[in-house]
């Protein structure tokens, strides 16, 4: 446990100093304490940009039940300096689909923009997740405005009409969201009020 820690606390600094590197030695020569050696030599090669040997490591602990959802996050944004949107996605799938993490949701509706619009049934999946989060929330909504077309954007005004009404009532961020997709619904008489 002392040796995970040392470690774990090391390599978040970035740092790759030799007791790191004795500690994850250790941790891999013992068949009960592999598991997080494995991990932490993960981590290592990312922080490295050894990034051949870390993908290799990571898609191994992530078969192996290893920290499923952190190693998954490291692999997509391995992918993301490799320019490979479609393999981060996955990886944050991945990580999302084990943990169910806020932030593994939001991170993958970013990587989709540019792509085209997420699978519909993946945005109403974060609706019932996450009904009262302003991140994922806002984060919905900029997916079904940015898709313009009119039920995209009359999705958009749902989700924006339920915040000023219901969830942030006093937000002004959200009043101009939803006047927004009025207005680009050529619903400006509404926009107005």
């Amino acid at each position: 446990a002392k040796r995970v820690e040392r470690a774990l606390l090391v390599l978040e600094q970035r740092d790759t100093l030799r007791v790191v590197l004795e500690d994850i030695d250790t941790l891999l020569s013992h068949p009960e304490w592999r598991k997080e050696g494995s991990r932490l030599k993960a981590i290592q090669f990312h922080h490295q940009s050894r990034w051949d040997e870390a993908v290799v490591l990571m898609r191994e602990n992530v078969k192996n039940d290893v920290h499923v959802s952190e190693q998954s996050r490291l692999l997509a944004d391995i992918e993301l300096n490799r320019k490979d949107t479609a393999e981060a996605i996955h990886a944050y799938q991945v990580a999302w689909s084990r943990d169910g993490d806020e932030m593994d949701f939001i991170g993958m509706l970013d990587l989709y923009r540019g792509r085209g619009k997420p699978p519909e049934e993946l945005l109403q999946r974060g609706l019932n997740l996450y009904p009262r989060s302003a991140g994922a929330i806002q984060s919905i909504f900029e997916v079904y405005f940015a898709a313009g077309d009119a039920d995209n954007l009359n999705k958009a005004v749902q989700i924006s009409d339920r915040a000023i009404k219901i969830l942030w009532p006093l937000s002004v961020d959200w009043k101009i969201r939803h006047a927004q997709a009025l207005i680009s619904l050529k619903r400006k008489k509404e926009a107005e009020t």
